[in-house]
């Protein structure tokens, strides 16, 4: 089903999103039955009202590393969650707060704290994708 949502009315084929207005007018039939049969009345409205809907796939990631050598990286860049866990800002201040703990814990010795402040900030980032996984399963939201 996915290949055909993305497709645009012009029957352009898109990667991860259809821009707003663009959308097939059969999935945009599609959205409105589906908001009508599974979102609050009021929410359903909003959807029906909204002049030029868009699709965008939500994606989880999760670098296989938050560092290499001395370089670190940080927030969005090292883990991206769906954004209903509404954690982005808190994730991003979280990692430069324990990585300046850890550089502090270990005198600034690059080669003892990075190593533990990724442990500590994969486990984090890990359960913020899972965290975002049963908040979409509980919600009807997605998988």
């Amino acid at each position: 089903e996915l290949p055909e949502l993305l497709r645009d009315r012009e029957g352009r084929p898109h990667r991860s999103s259809v821009p707003a207005g663009a959308m097939q007018p059969q999935h945009v039939a599609a959205l409105h039955r589906r908001a009508d049969e599974h979102l609050p009345a009021v929410l359903a409205q909003l959807v029906r009202t909204t002049p030029e809907p868009f699709i965008q796939i939500i994606y989880d990631l999760r670098a296989p590393a938050m560092r290499v050598g001395s370089v670190a990286i940080l927030g969005d860049s090292a883990c991206i969650v769906r954004p209903h866990t509404a954690a982005g800002t808190s994730k991003a201040s979280g990692d430069a707060v324990s990585l300046a703990q850890h550089l502090q814990a270990a005198n600034f010795d690059l080669s003892v704290a990075l190593p533990l402040w990724q442990t500590e900030r994969l486990a984090v980032a890990e359960r913020l994708i899972h965290h975002g996984w049963r908040l979409a399963r509980d919600s009807g939201l997605g998988k």
